[in-house]
């Protein structure tokens, strides 16, 4: 009898030994997969780069470009915190709060970029339109006299320093600003038909019937638009 309890011992134990090796090797296969029963987070590159600044940096834009703003929020307030004197990981951290809505952290990162980079155009464009967007059209204003100051090419903030110069009933400026943007877009069809509207308020109506001329070509609509404002 003790024999058989010996042997039947044995057996269980070559059996219970082999099971776990299986499992084991379940296991290891599954993780090499990807597909354990507990998905660990591992981020892609962090055992070479031991997540360094850029580490977060490539990360979190990798993030945006997938739509996963959230992570890559995170990612750029890591790289943030890691080099708070990198006005790249401010700019691209204001850009994940702007992608989420959260405007008052999207201007407070914006303006750290440009403290720390003066000469950043894109977080000085990005102020300027969530000040527009705001209605804080002073604060509008200077982000984008900052922008044309570091590119006198940038048609699209001419553009908008025409309108809001527009909204503050400064004609001339507006004029100006319509102008410059036509220069360095002259098919920028927006723009024409603001440099037209200025030629009315101007009473300028030869002007404003040769920028209708323009818009005939560029946008149908907006010419008629401008038409009306002529003849109305």
């Amino acid at each position: 009898m003790n024999k058989f309890l010996v042997a039947l011992c044995a057996i269980a134990f070559s059996f219970s030994s082999a099971c776990a090796d299986r499992m084991a090797s379940k296991n290891v296969q599954a993780f090499e997969e990807g597909e354990s029963e507990k998905p660990v987070k591992v981020q892609r590159g962090a055992d070479t780069e031991d997540r360094s600044f850029g580490y977060w940096l490539r990360y979190g834009t990798e993030q945006e470009k997938k739509g996963r703003h959230d992570n890559a929020k995170e990612a750029f307030k890591k790289a943030v915190m890691l080099d708070p004197g990198s006005a790249e990981a401010h700019y691209r951290l204001g850009r994940a709060y702007r992608n989420l809505g959260n405007v008052k952290y999207a201007i407070r990162a914006f303006e750290e970029a440009v403290r720390i980079a003066p000469g950043m155009e894109e977080a000085y464009y990005s102020l300027a339109t969530l000040y527009q967007e705001l209605g804080s059209e002073k604060q509008a204003l200077g982000a984008y006299q900052n922008v044309v100051r570091i590119d006198p090419h940038n048609a699209a903030a001419y553009y908008n320093l025409g309108q809001i110069y527009l909204s503050m009933h400064l004609k001339k400026e507006a004029k100006e600003a319509f102008l410059n943007a036509v220069k360095n877009k002259p098919d920028f069809a927006e723009a024409h038909y603001g440099l037209g509207t200025v030629y009315v308020m101007f009473n300028n109506i030869a002007a404003a019937i040769e920028e209708y001329k323009i818009l005939v070509d560029l946008d149908r609509g907006l010419a008629y638009r401008l038409f009306g404002k002529i003849y109305e």
